[in-house]
């Protein structure tokens, strides 16, 4: 099965600072490079997709060192005023004059945690539009609203548990991305069930890359997870 031909944009740092005021202009332009973030880090996953260390080293790619953005990703009260480091490339390829990426605003939409989560699920959104591509028999549109809805709760409390996170309430963080889990584990659960059926010819390798995602999206999130009960207390 090819995977999605998803083009790498230009590096972007996850820099923070405070008080900002950006003209309209200026959110759309750092929304579209976040948009970028997103699809970079899809192209180095994708690329990727058969290395059994595929999440880390797709974080390398992205600048990303290792405790910055998965096992260890409680900040420290300085951390926090910044937000994640990334890589030092400061190329702007768009030649943007608005607010540079030394300003750029505290929000979460370069924060390595919303990149992958957003990049990950948006695959597994794109890995059931090819099942429906197929039109197999065994799929039917209640079973589509059920797995977008699950993908969709998924992705909710992801995005609140990594504001959590940055609030530093890490037994939210944990509660959130707990949600996070089963609504993804009920996803998965839903796609087993589907091409588990009798007469429902879906190649096995195709099985496999959908499942390698969702337990990536898993790991990802497990770690965060782990880590703010260590620090929370929470069992």
């Amino acid at each position: 099965m090819d995977s999605p031909n998803y083009d790498a944009p230009g590096d972007s740092d996850w820099e923070g600072s405070g008080e900002l005021e950006w003209t309209e202009r200026d959110w759309k332009q750092f929304l579209k490079e976040s948009d970028q973030e997103v699809l970079r880090f899809l192209a180095f996953y994708t690329q990727l997709r058969k290395d059994a260390n595929r999440l880390d080293r797709a974080a390398q790619e992205m600048g990303w060192e290792s405790d910055e953005w998965s096992s260890d990703a409680i900040p420290s009260d300085e951390d926090r005023s910044g937000g994640f480091d990334a890589s030092d490339d400061d190329d702007d390829e768009d030649d943007y004059d608005g607010p540079g990426s030394d300003d750029e605003p505290l929000t979460i939409h370069k924060h390595p945690l919303f990149v992958s989560s957003t990049a990950l699920l948006n695959l597994i959104g794109f890995y059931w539009g090819i099942l429906l591509q197929e039109d197999p028999p065994c799929v039917n549109g209640l079973h589509s609203y059920e797995f977008c809805n699950h993908v969709n709760q998924a992705e909710v409390n992801a995005i609140m548990g990594i504001h959590a996170l940055e609030m530093g309430d890490y037994s939210l963080v944990v509660c959130h991305l707990q949600r996070s889990m089963a609504s993804l584990s009920d996803a998965f659960g839903l796609f087993q069930k589907v091409v588990g059926f009798k007469g429902c010819k879906i190649e096995k390798s195709f099985k496999e890359e959908f499942a390698n995602v969702v337990f990536d999206m898993r790991e990802v999130w497990l770690r965060v997870l782990k880590e703010c009960r260590g620090v929370s207390g929470v069992s």
